[in-house]
């Protein structure tokens, strides 16, 4: 028997004659829909500039008007960390999700085209960077908030379960690092230095961007511990057993007034996870940067005592 996915309250606008922009943007002839665009008011002002007013007189029609579609992506879904704390509980709050043709970009990478294969989504619309796309019936389901995962659960569950079904494994006690070595920003500067305290506590050593949805699945259902600095590789948590220890190395130039790692602390304590902070030396050359840019120097020493301390509390 199919399980029946109970939705929480996510308002869905249906609107008639609309301009899409590639960012996933919505406008209502020159005005900007305020339901697709990201969670609060300082963001409207650059959204207008960089994607909206400039994107309308720059990017041409597509040739032809589309009779129907659906939205669900923004300007940064084409991250592992939002596609699924945002879109997918986006598509999943539309009772016939597979009914309309999904809007996404082209240049989507390969986790969000595996994601929508695996929940049955066929009708999809590749948009290219050069048009804007003239829709006269559009689904939008508003867009959540960052920290998502506390209201719209029962979407994420369904999708973790249908997930797990297809690629889970059952739980091997793994522990993995996660390196940011192919990033251009935000990445641990001496890895080479902390790689034999890694190797001492039994952590595997991956680098996300090798690995697909099903293999990204397959090697966190079998795990019990991730580190990684604070980025959308945390994301895999969504498949580890409950009862899985989640440590995020954060600089410790950007703790305040607001802590950057708070989703993932939120999303470990829904699932049934523990969570903990590692605050690393901030590199001199970022102390300036905001927090998704600053690089980091982990001390070997003071990491081995924190590990030894947090996984022997196990």
């Amino acid at each position: 028997m199919q399980r029946r996915l109970e939705r929480s309250v996510l308002p869905i606008l249906y609107l008639e004659d609309v301009i899409v922009l590639p960012a996933g943007l919505v406008m209502k002839g020159w005005r900007l829909v305020p339901e697709s665009f990201l969670w609060y008011i300082p963001h409207a002002l650059a959204y207008w500039q960089r994607y909206s007013l400039y994107k309308r007189l720059t990017l041409r029609a597509f040739p032809e008007k589309l009779e129907e579609a659906m939205v669900i992506h923004h300007p940064w879904a084409n991250n592992y960390s939002h596609w699924f704390a945002d879109c997918l509980p986006r598509l999943l709050s539309v009772e016939r999700y597979t009914s309309y043709p999904l809007l996404l970009p082209s240049n989507y990478q390969r986790f969000a085209w595996e994601s929508l294969k695996a929940l049955g989504v066929e009708r999809i619309l590749p948009m290219e960077p050069k048009y804007f796309y003239r829709v006269k019936w559009l689904v939008l389901p508003h867009m959540p908030w960052l920290d998502s995962l506390v209201l719209f659960y029962p979407q994420v569950q369904f999708y973790r379960e249908r997930f797990l079904s297809l690629w889970g494994r059952s739980p091997a006690g793994k522990r993995i690092y996660l390196s940011r070595a192919r990033a251009t920003r935000r990445k641990v500067l001496n890895e080479e230095e902390i790689r034999p305290v890694l190797d001492r506590y039994g952590f595997l050593f991956l680098e996300a961007e090798r690995l697909s949805l099903a293999q990204q699945v397959e090697l966190f259902s079998q795990a019990h511990v991730l580190l990684a600095l604070h980025g959308a590789g945390h994301m895999n948590l969504l498949w580890m057993p409950p009862g899985s220890h989640i440590i995020e190395i954060v600089s410790e130039a950007h703790t305040t007034p607001h802590p950057v790692h708070f989703m993932y602390a939120n999303f470990s304590r829904i699932l049934g996870h523990q969570h903990s902070v590692f605050y690393a030396a901030t590199a001199e050359h970022s102390k300036r940067e905001i927090f998704d840019r600053a690089d980091v120097i982990v001390n070997p020493e003071r990491l081995a005592a924190f590990l030894s301390e947090v996984l022997n509390a196990q």
